[in-house]
């Protein structure tokens, strides 16, 4: 907490803050002034207790303020955070994708690999809904172990993910398909899962520089899963 109100003072409470101090000097002012007139009265002690009442409210005053614009902040946070986050999978959404962090840095290059899972729908309709939730979970898994600090992953929609590879070529989006379905044969250890099928996917790759639009790059990867999966290929 400590850490969070130096940077909140640091940055965005800054106005807040001031206002604060502003007021505080302004209590202090008066303060002294009405010591110095009450100094000759017999009223000093009564004086003394009413001022530091007054202090002690307008500090108090101070941080309560400070306290809850910091909440403020906390919670419009967390709002922004859910609106970028699939619950289901617990990876980001396509809101969190276009707006990750990521795309500030600009590599060389980077492959841009759209992935679907086989026969989804024939899952849900053989084994029932959370069946299906349970396979996107077990991708997302897959995923997130698989992917880097600098990569970029997320629920695109539907039974669809899409990676974005930093640094990488198609050589190197093709082994991470590889890698990808490979660990998706290895069976699934937990008690509480429902017994499923194996889980296959088919993927798109495309690849894109610094100067290329992304936005396309998600388009062409689309389209060629689709040609892939009429063509009954992996990648």
């Amino acid at each position: 907490m400590r850490q969070k109100i130096k940077q909140y003072c640091s940055y965005g409470g800054r106005d807040i803050c001031t206002i604060g101090a502003s007021l505080i000097l302004l209590a202090v002012l008066f303060i002294v002034g009405v010591m110095i007139v009450a100094s000759g009265t017999g009223y000093y002690p009564v004086v003394l207790v009413l001022v530091a009442g007054l202090l002690w409210f307008s500090i108090v005053a101070l941080l309560l303020l400070v306290l809850r614009r910091i909440l403020a902040e906390h919670s419009a946070t967390d709002w922004r955070a859910l609106a970028e986050f699939d619950p289901l999978t617990q990876v980001a959404n396509r809101r969190g994708f276009l707006n990750a962090r990521a795309w500030s840095r600009t590599p060389s290059y980077r492959a841009v690999v759209m992935i679907d899972v086989d026969d989804f729908k024939s899952i849900n309709d053989t084994y029932g809904h959370d069946a299906g939730d349970e396979v996107l979970c077990r991708l997302a898994k897959r995923l997130q172990q698989l992917t880097r600090q600098d990569d970029i992953l997320c629920r695109w929609g539907g039974d669809e993910f899409v990676v974005v590879l930093d640094n990488a070529d198609q050589r190197g989006a093709e082994a991470f398909v590889r890698r990808l379905v490979t660990t998706l044969s290895e069976p699934e250890c937990s008690q509480n899962s429902p017994a499923l099928p194996i889980i296959t996917v088919t993927a798109g790759v495309a690849l894109v520089n610094a100067d290329s639009d992304v936005q396309a790059a998600i388009v062409t990867a689309d389209r060629k899963l689709l040609h892939n999966k009429r063509n009954g290929r992996m990648f």
